[in-house]
């Protein structure tokens, strides 16, 4: 028996009930024989139906065997359906009666699989991201894993005892798979590989671990193929094929696992030949003739897809006596997947809507509580999407296509998203951009006949963007509850309205090397002129641009000491000329136009940039008359506007806590004095004693401060268990394309260097706190690359706070001090975050006195993230 993580993409065979056990015979005999029918047919509903009957007829204390047995198969058909919690409580239960019973053999099977359900389970229990204090989902997960490890741990050491070689390989298998889900495929291939000589007996279980093996040895090819590229897939090619020896000599009784070890195999096939950019053939007149050019086609040229074609065959061969609709649903999809591929469209909508069936129909006999637990939306989604490809290769109307993505999309909501697998997590993302861009042809076309119509799609066109922008930031942090962290926005008016703001999504659709550009104002959404510079070339111009604008530094030093603001006009002009001023034209000037032409006099914008254009500093863009900072608008950036709270700050409890760390801790510099000056004048403007404009300024009623040795992670955390609204870092810090290693430094780093103030830990400590309105990350290193300036850009969404101020680069310690000091100054005097930061950027970039100012190199670093609003 076996279960198959859902959502083929990632295939790791799941060893359960790997050891019979024998036990007295009861009334449930007949119930359980039924169940194992069903289990191995696939139909896990209906043995989940039969186990629980037959469970229920038993007096555990009685028959604890007996109870065991059907405990174990109960809680793996459970868990092959996703139910997770619910195979917990039936194991717990089983694991109580078996303990009371000094049965070493099933305590060690019982602890076995308690191992592999909290392995899948990773913070699922925590169902709907609220109430989390110190308990995050990380902190969740990890303890999850711990107790599959503990657990797994006794098991051995029972299977060690009494020295059994099946239940040994099952839990060596079981290691490998922990290895696995850590991504340490080497070490999980020396589990693997201890655990085939231990499996002999049992061809079942060999052929499972057979396909870890060629699993871990396929992800190994993937991601080190510019490291000895041809000796990885050839290895990886070997242990497929070894492994498809293992599946042949099953037995067509194992129908299930058969088939579904045949599906995983075309998918080993499908990622290997996509990773070597295998040649592909453009199209097909037919089936037949598909077939057979795969046939006369050079073995080694095109070995991968002949196979995958042959083994997803196989699988419905073997498939065709139990005809278990699961099973051909994967096998007909994955099918038409090749076809697709190929251009063979037509053969690809057949076999595609073949597997639909199969996923919507209902095997007989069901109960009604056995049909609550059927369904495989995820496939139904997955054929849907397919549908939808097909229909657009095959020209057919935009709107039957459209139908089609809304009937996928209906599917894909209906998937509780914490269970999906990491396949599915980067499908959604590629869904909702395929699907906006359909919406947004279909606007185009509609609102040339009917203006209500056209702005009806254009609506829903953002409304898809929005949903891509929230599955982007949830697949970068790997955290299901990042996209619902607030939920303060309840309100019947609308804010764009209320506060005067346009939202500007310039979008890029790489697939099309197209770039699109929506403004969403209180007038509605417009579909902007689309630029005429394509995705890859304004990739190359933000990219250029960005490191013109560090190299300002280098400039400045590197030139003579009497010419030095001579060669940085010569640069900024440079920088003008070449980047600011075609990017502006680009992206902005339609902005502008519509802003005019709509009559628009709003007070911020706020953009939510796409891809790399997250690196992007747009203060710095110039129309060639004027920065745009000098426009009337401020300017605010947001991953997704849909997740931004949007209320204003509480002006009756403002409390700050300022952090500073001096030291330079490896290859970071010692900030310094800087440090103090910094803390001192922030301190100093928050509680009033600078003197301010406004005649009653918002003040703070207390300013703490942790500094140098007094700032570390103990303390950090000691500290937020009270209340902040404010939380102000003065430290070094790193933005990284794994969120993993996103950090800051404190004072525990100088000691240790690897010993940082890590994200998900930081959420963790201001979960205790108020309300964190503002964080301020000075001094920070810079984000580069598309998913490092997420993590920038997401930074206040993942760690709970309304709205963040930080910098794309490290920027001069003076104009960091002036911009700083000018931004609290400004929001304390009544203006919004987003009119406070543009103003102190102003007034930086026209110091008279420091004439290298003017360049943006020294404040187009800042950028506001989240709620721009000031104080109510």
């Amino acid at each position: 028996m076996s279960m198959v993580i859902r959502w083929l993409g990632v295939l790791v065979w799941v060893v359960w009930a790997a050891v019979t056990v024998a036990g007295p015979k009861e009334d449930a005999d007949r119930l359980d024989q039924e169940a194992i029918k069903y289990s191995q047919q696939g139909q896990f509903e209906l043995a989940v139906q039969m186990w629980e009957e037959a469970r229920s007829k038993l007096v555990p204390d009685s028959s604890p065997r007996k109870y065991m047995d059907i405990s174990v198969d109960l809680a793996a058909a459970y868990q092959s359906l996703g139910r997770l919690p619910r195979a917990l409580e039936v194991l717990q239960s089983a694991k109580s009666v078996v303990e009371k019973s000094n049965d070493s053999l099933g305590l060690a099977n019982v602890l076995s699989q308690l191992s592999d359900v909290y392995l899948a389970m990773g913070s699922l229990e925590y169902q709907d991201c609220k109430g989390f204090t110190s308990q995050t989902r990380q902190a969740a997960l990890r303890e999850n894993q711990q107790r599959s490890e503990k657990y797994l741990y006794l098991a051995k050491g029972f299977a060690d005892k009494i020295n059994h070689p099946l239940l040994q390989a099952s839990i060596l298998n079981q290691q490998g798979n922990m290895l696995m889900v850590q991504k340490d495929y080497e070490k999980a291939l020396e589990k693997y590989e201890g655990a085939t000589g231990l499996a002999e007996q049992d061809k079942l279980l060999k052929a499972k671990i057979l396909m870890n093996i060629a699993q871990a040895r396929v992800n190994i090819a993937i991601t080190k193929a510019e490291v000895k590229q041809g000796e990885k897939h050839n290895q990886a090619q070997s242990a497929i094929q070894e492994a498809t020896i293992g599946v042949n000599e099953l037995s067509d009784s194992y129908s299930h696992d058969k088939s579904f070890a045949l599906i995983g195999l075309s998918r080993f096939w499908r990622d290997l030949h996509q990773s070597s950019k295998g040649e592909k053939i453009q199209s097909c007149s037919s089936s037949a003739a598909f077939e057979k050019e795969l046939n006369e086609q050079d073995k080694k040229r095109n070995k991968q897809d002949k196979e995958r074609f042959g083994v997803l065959m196989q699988a419905m061969d073997v498939n065709k006596v139990q005809e278990n609709r699961r099973t051909l649903s994967y096998a007909k999809g994955y099918l038409a997947e090749l076809y697709l591929e190929k251009g063979c469209y037509s053969e690809a909508k057949e076999l595609t809507e073949q597997a639909i069936f199969y996923a919507g129909t209902y095997p007989q006999p069901m109960t009604e509580s056995a049909m609550k637990l059927w369904g495989y939306p995820e496939l139904l989604f997955q054929w849907e999407w397919q549908k939808g490809r097909i229909l657009k290769a095959l020209r057919q109307s935009r709107e039957t296509v459209i139908a089609t993505y809304e009937q996928a999309e209906k599917y894909l909501k209906a998937i509780n998203y914490r269970s999906w697998s990491p396949s599915l997590r980067e499908g959604e993302k590629d869904f909702y951009v395929e699907f906006a861009n359909l919406l947004l042809k279909q606007a185009v076309v509609a609102s040339k006949i009917n203006s209500n119509e056209g702005q009806s799609l254009l609506e829903k066109t953002v409304k898809r963007v929005e949903q891509f922008k929230a599955a982007e930031l949830r697949n970068y942090f790997q955290d299901d509850c990042v996209s619902e962290s607030f939920s303060g926005n309840e309100t019947t008016e609308d804010p764009l309205s209320k506060y005067k703001v346009a939202v500007f999504y310039p979008l890029l659709f790489e697939d099309e090397n197209k770039v699109e550009l929506l403004l969403r104002s209180s007038n509605g959404v417009h579909l902007l002129p689309s630029p005429t510079i394509t995705v890859k070339d304004l990739r190359e111009i933000v990219n250029e641009f960005r490191i013109e604008l560090e190299r300002t530094k280098e400039v400045f030093i590197d030139a003579p000491k009497g010419q030095r603001n001579q060669y940085l006009e010569a640069h900024l002009q440079k920088m003008l000329t070449t980047y600011a001023q075609p990017l502006h034209k680009q992206l902005i000037d339609p902005v502008v136009e519509k802003l005019k032409e709509q009559k628009l006099e709003i007070k911020t914008l706020v953009i939510v940039p796409d891809g790399f254009l997250r690196t992007l500093p747009f203060a710095a863009l110039h129309d060639g008359g004027k920065f745009l900072i000098e426009e009337e608008f401020a300017l605010a950036i947001t991953p997704a506007f849909d997740l931004t709270y949007i209320q204003p700050m509480p002006k009756n409890k403002v409390v700050a806590l300022l952090n500073g760390l001096s030291t330079g801790v490896g290859d970071f510099p010692a900030l310094g004095e800087r440090v103090k000056e910094e803390l001192n004048k922030v301190s100093e403007t928050l509680l009033g004693k600078e003197q301010l404009v406004k005649e009653q300024p918002v003040t703070a009623e207390r300013v703490d401060r942790l500094e140098d040795a007094d700032f570390t992670i103990s303390q950090l955390r000691q500290k937020l268990e009270g209340s902040y609204s404010i939380l102000h870092f003065t430290t070094h810090g790193h933005f990284d394309e794994n969120p993993n290693n996103i950090y800051l430094l404190t004072h525990d780093s100088v000691a240790n260097r690897d010993d940082n103030l890590k994200i998900n830990m930081l959420k963790e400590f201001v979960s205790l706190t108020e309300p964190l309105e503002l964080l301020t990350l000075s001094a920070c290193q810079s984000a580069l690359g598309d998913k490092a300036s997420l993590g920038l850009a997401g930074v206040a969404i993942k760690v709970g706070a309304r709205s963040a101020l930080a910098t794309l680069w490290s920027v001069d310690a003076e104009a960091t001090l002036n911009l700083i000091v000018d931004f609290y100054e400004n929001l304390a005097n009544g203006k919004s975050k987003a009119q406070a930061l543009t103003e102190a950027q102003r007034k930086l970039s026209k110091n008279q006195g420091i004439p290298r100012y003017k360049n943006p190199y020294y404040w187009a670093a800042f950028i506001l993230i989240g709620n721009w609003l000031g104080y109510e």
